[in-house]
């Protein structure tokens, strides 16, 4: 029956064995494929961590401490500035200020102010800061320009930046408003 049996083209097992032990490189080189295959995983990984770090690393933010009311005016009591970490930092978090804007929703303790929560301006409105100061006038109060408006209804303050009040006025009269600006006239008077 040995004239079944086809003979072998392959060297014996035991002539492997001697090739692989008398040349060094094949060990080498699959020791080092098995290296940078085991590797890949860990370096991938650490890559991921260091992304993660960097995106809880501190940010600042203006963060609510006391409840504030829609259309109430933003004390330096209410909020102040803390890091929070980026990943929670919303995209329209405010970067400049909040003290003396006028917040347009309810915002509760630990909430991060965003441009988005601030009042806007009524319709078909201008706003104009004046460099008067103006103790006396509040966010929401009505004023008159020293006769200059038609008071019907007036202008509103809609900011108050270091006593220097913003008024929201129609567009209509922001002309008038503006001429009266550069000669100085302009002055601020309580309506209600």
């Amino acid at each position: 029956m040995s004239f079944l049996l086809r003979p072998s083209t392959h060297p014996p097992l035991s002539a492997l064995r001697h090739h692989w032990r008398a040349r060094r490189w094949p060990r080498l080189a699959v020791a080092a494929g098995l290296i940078i295959m085991a590797t890949q995983p860990l370096v991938a990984a650490q890559r991921q961590s260091e992304n993660v770090a960097a995106g809880w690393a501190g940010a600042e933010a203006w963060v609510v401490r006391d409840e504030i009311a829609a259309g109430a005016a933003i004390s330096a009591a209410a909020v102040t500035r803390l890091p929070v970490p980026r990943l929670l930092r919303p995209v329209d978090a405010m970067t400049e200020s909040p003290i003396g804007r006028t917040s347009g929703v309810r915002l509760v303790a630990g909430e991060i102010v965003r441009t988005s929560d601030m009042a806007t301006m009524p319709h078909n409105t201008g706003a104009i800061e004046l460099q008067v100061p103006a103790r006396h006038l509040t966010i929401g109060d009505t004023v008159d320009l020293y006769d200059l408006l038609s008071g019907d209804p007036g202008a509103t303050v809609i900011e108050l930046h270091d006593q220097l009040p913003t008024i929201a006025i129609t567009t209509a009269e922001v002309g008038a408003v503006v001429r009266s600006l550069t000669n100085g006239e302009v002055v601020p008077v309580l309506v209600n």
